[in-house]
């Protein structure tokens, strides 16, 4: 008999998939909050940790937030891990690539999510209106 079989692990990770389905774990509390945050004011649940990959298949970044419908992202910019020279360099190639792709990104600090959460939220309330307009026109 397989551990799968009789000891409940199967089972186990059935229910895993099924909460998890194709939602990425976010990699950090920061995102859930903005995730939160963003379904309080009314605008719709973004997808964690979205995987973006250009017309080849090749990874162009993971995004912290994603509406992929309407190609609006959104990136939360830590000190921490944005404030050095490879990722100043790194994350400019980045956008630059996605915006390519004919994404937006909307870059948010600690700061705003702290100081002005509701004007973040309107800000991409109004990206992802921005974002629908233009896909009518297209």
């Amino acid at each position: 008999m397989h551990a799968e079989e009789g000891d409940g692990c199967g089972k186990f990770r059935e229910v895993l998939d099924g909460r998890l389905s194709t939602q990425a774990v976010p990699l950090s509390d920061w995102s859930r909050d903005v995730s939160r945050l963003l379904e309080r004011q009314g605008v719709a649940r973004p997808l964690m940790e979205h995987r973006v990959d250009d017309q080849d298949g090749s990874l162009i970044g993971v995004l912290d937030l994603a509406y992929p419908d309407k190609k609006v992202g959104i990136e939360l910019d830590s000190v921490r891990w944005h404030l050095n020279r490879e990722s100043f360099e790194r994350d400019a190639a980045r956008r630059t690539a996605l915006s390519v792709a004919g994404w937006v990104i909307l870059n948010f600090t600690w700061r705003h999510y702290r100081d002005d959460p509701i004007g973040l939220c309107r800000s991409v309330s109004r990206a992802l209106a921005a974002a629908h307009t233009r896909n009518l026109g297209a």
